[in-house]
C-alpha cells in the first residue's frame, strides 16, 4: 500500500501546489527537477497543514535549494509565536526514512539560525531573516523542527537520539525552571496520508473523554465535567498544534505570567487547580455517549470526534509543560472541560461566535489588579504635574514619545536600574511576575512610597538612552556576538545602570550633553567583560536560555575577572 499512498500524496500536492512552488532555479534533467519540486511541494504542505496558513505562504516559505544548509522551509506565525523550520525528504518507493547525516545537517543548520550566522544560507533564508530575527529576539516564541518524509519507517535509533539531544540543548534539560523553546515533529507516509484525507485541517482528532461529576446540555448538545490533567496533558502531546487551531491565540509560551501562575498552583496546589481555573472550551463535530457508566452522573464515558479546544489553549499548554517537569503533581489535578458538538450542519457563526465570545470576555491579567495599587495613581499625578502622561491601566492605548510613557516600560527601566540582578531577569524572562503580588517583593521593591514620579522618568529616560545604543551596537555585530546583546539586552542594561553615578536616578537636572558617549563606553565596557565572563563558564550555552536563568547569570558576576 505504501506506494499506492505515495502516488497519492504525489497527485495532493501537485493539485495544491503546482503552479505555487517554485523550480525556476533548478537545472537538473525533467525527472530530477520533478523529484525537486515533489520534495519542495512536501515541505510546504508540512507548514500548510501544521501553521494553518494559506497554500501560497506555504509555498513561498520554501527554502530549499543550493546553499540551503539542510532547511527546506521556513515559516513564522508571529500571531502563536512559532518558528517553523522544516527539512522534507521525497521517497518515491514509500521506503526509509531520515539518516543521521540528514538529522545532523538539519539541525546544524538550526544552529546556524539560532546563532544568526545567515552567512552560511542561501538567499532564500536571507530574505526571511527579519522573521527570522523577529522570532528569536522574541522571549515568548517557540520553534518547532519538523521532519516530513513519505517514507514508512521511524527514525533509526541514532538519528532519534541526535534529535533528542538538541533538543535537551536548548531546551536546558538540567534546569527544571528552563522553558520548553525547541520541540520537534516527524511526518513520515502515514500522517501525511491522513492529513490529505482530511484536508488542510490535518488529521481528524477524535478523543476518548471520563468526564467526572458531568452534566449536560441541549441545542447545541454538549457535555461538561472534570477530567484528570493528566489525560488533558496527552492531548496535548498527541496532537498540538492541531488541537488548538481554531484558538484565537495558539500557545504563548510556557513562561507567560500567566502560564507560569498555572504551572505553579499544579506544582503546589494541584487539589484546587479544578476551583482556580476557568477551564477548557472543544468544539466537536459529534458526541457519543458510551454504555460504560450507564447513567450515573459521577463518571461518564465518552467518544468526541474531530475535536478543537476553542478555549483554553493556554490552560492546556500549561498542564502539559507542568506535566513534563513534575507528572506526579499534575496526576492529582482536575480541570472543567466542556465538550460542545457543532456538526457541520450548524450555521459557521454559531461556531466563530463560541470561539469569539469564550475567548474575549471577562479577560483579567496582572496588569488590572497593578492600577488598583493607589502608587500608581500618585505618580500619574505628579508625571502630570510636570506635563508628562504615565499610563498604567490595560485598558488605555497611549504611545511612548518624548513626553509619554506606560507601566511595562517603567517597570523594566526600574527593574533594570535597581541593584537586584533577579529584577532584570525576570523583565527579560517575563514582566508579569514583577507585577504578581502588589503587596510584597518584587513589584513593591520597584513600586513604593519612596519611589517618586521624577526618579521613575529619569529611569525611563536613562533606559531609552541605554536601548538605543544597544541598537545601534547591535548593527554592527554578527553571530554569538550579535546574540550576546538581543537575548543579553536586559542583564547588559542592568550593568550599564550600575555603572553610572546613582546621582542620576535622583535628580531632575537634564542629562549629560554627551549622554550617549558614556552609555556607549559602559555597553563596551561591559560587553568585553560579560563576553569574556560567559566564554569561561558557558561557552556551549544557548543564550536564550542563559539570560533567563537567574543563577547562571549570578554565577557570570561572582567569577574573577
Amino acid at each position: 500500500m505504501s506506494v499506492l499512498h505515495v502516488k497519492q500524496i504525489e497527485g495532493a500536492l501537485r493539485k495544491v501546489f503546482g503552479p505555487l512552488v517554485d523550480v525556476t532555479d533548478v537545472n537538473q534533467a525533467a525527472g530530477d527537477k520533478d523529484k525537486t519540486f515533489l520534495s519542495r511541494a512536501l515541505a510546504a504542505f508540512a507548514i500548510l497543514q501544521l501553521s494553518g496558513t494559506t497554500p501560497s505562504e506555504a509555498a513561498a516559505s520554501v527554502t530549499d535549494g543550493t546553499s540551503d544548509n539542510g532547511v527546506d522551509a521556513i515559516y513564522y506565525d508571529s500571531s502563536g509565536k512559532l518558528l517553523y523550520i522544516v527539512q522534507a525528504k521525497w521517497h518515491s518507493d514509500g521506503n526509509g526514512s531520515f539518516s543521521r547525516s540528514d538529522v545532523m545537517k538539519f539541525t546544524t543548520g538550526f544552529d546556524d539560525l539560532a546563532n544568526l550566522r545567515f552567512d552560511r544560507f542561501n538567499e532564500k533564508v536571507k530574505r526571511r531573516e527579519q522573521l527570522i530575527r523577529q522570532a528569536l529576539n522574541d522571549s515568548q516564541a517557540t520553534f518547532l523542527l519538523v521532519l516530513v518524509h513519505t517514507g514508512t519507517n521511524d527514525l533509526a535509533a541514532e538519528p532519534a537520539r541526535d534529535l533528542q539531544d538538541k533538543l535537551d540543548y536548548y531546551n536546558d534539560s538540567e534546569n527544571p525552571e528552563a522553558i520548553e523553546l525547541l520541540k520537534a515533529r516527524v511526518l513520515k507516509q502515514s500522517e501525511i496520508h491522513s492529513m490529505l484525507a482530511r484536508g488542510t485541517q490535518g488529521v481528524p482528532i477524535d478523543l476518548e473523554v471520563a468526564l467526572q461529576n458531568w452534566g449536560e446540555a441541549s441545542s447545541p448538545y454538549a457535555v461538561y465535567g472534570q477530567v484528570a490533567a493528566s489525560d488533558v496533558a496527552r492531548w496535548w502531546a498527541d496532537h498540538y498544534p492541531q488541537i488548538v487551531s481554531q484558538n484565537i491565540r495558539m500557545f504563548l509560551g510556557s513562561d507567560t505570567e500567566v502560564n507560569l501562575g498555572l504551572q505553579q498552583t499544579l506544582f503546589t496546589e494541584p487539589e484546587h487547580f479544578w476551583h482556580f481555573n476557568n477551564g477548557i472550551t472543544v468544539l466537536c463535530r459529534e458526541i457519543r455517549p458510551k454504555l460504560l457508566g450507564g447513567k450515573s452522573k459521577e463518571t461518564g464515558f465518552f467518544t468526541c470526534t474531530d475535536v478543537r479546544i476553542v478555549n483554553g489553549a493556554q490552560t492546556a499548554g500549561s498542564i502539559k509543560a507542568a506535566f513534563d517537569k513534575k507528572p506526579e503533581h499534575v496526576e492529582q489535578a482536575k480541570v472543567q472541560v466542556r465538550f460542545i458538538a457543532v456538526a457541520d450542519s450548524e450555521p459557521v457563526t454559531l461556531r466563530d461566535a463560541i470561539t469569539k465570545a469564550t475567548n474575549t470576555q471577562n479577560r483579567i491579567n496582572r496588569q488590572d489588579f497593578v492600577a488598583l495599587d493607589p502608587e500608581q495613581q500618585r505618580l500619574r499625578t505628579e508625571l502630570a504635574i510636570e506635563g508628562l502622561t504615565y499610563s498604567y491601566k490595560s485598558s488605555e492605548t497611549t504611545g511612548r514619545d518624548a513626553k509619554t510613557t506606560d507601566l511595562e516600560e517603567a517597570t523594566i527601566a526600574l527593574a533594570c536600574s535597581s541593584q537586584e540582578l533577579s529584577y532584570s531577569t525576570l523583565a527579560k524572562r517575563e514582566i508579569g511576575r514583577l507585577w504578581e503580588d502588589t503587596s510584597k517583593a518584587p513589584y513593591k521593591a520597584l513600586f513604593n512610597a519612596q519611589l517618586s514620579g521624577s526618579r521613575l522618568w529619569r529611569a525611563v529616560q536613562l533606559m531609552r538612552v541605554i536601548d538605543s545604543v544597544l541598537a545601534k551596537k547591535v548593527k554592527s555585530l554578527s553571530g554569538r556576538e550579535e546574540g550576546f546583546l538581543v537575548h543579553g539586552n536586559r542583564f547588559l542594561a542592568h550593568q550599564i545602570f550600575q555603572r553610572l553615578p546613582p546621582e542620576w536616578l535622583a535628580t531632575t537636572a537634564p542629562l549629560p550633553a554627551n549622554i550617549n558617549d558614556i552609555v556607549e563606553a559602559n555597553l563596551e565596557a561591559a560587553f568585553i567583560d560579560v563576553a569574556a565572563r560567559t566564554d569561561r563558564l558557558y561557552p556551549q550555552a544557548y543564550l536564550a536560555q542563559l539570560f533567563k536563568n537567574q543563577t547562571k547569570l549570578s554565577t557570570i558576576l561572582s567569577l574573577e575577572a
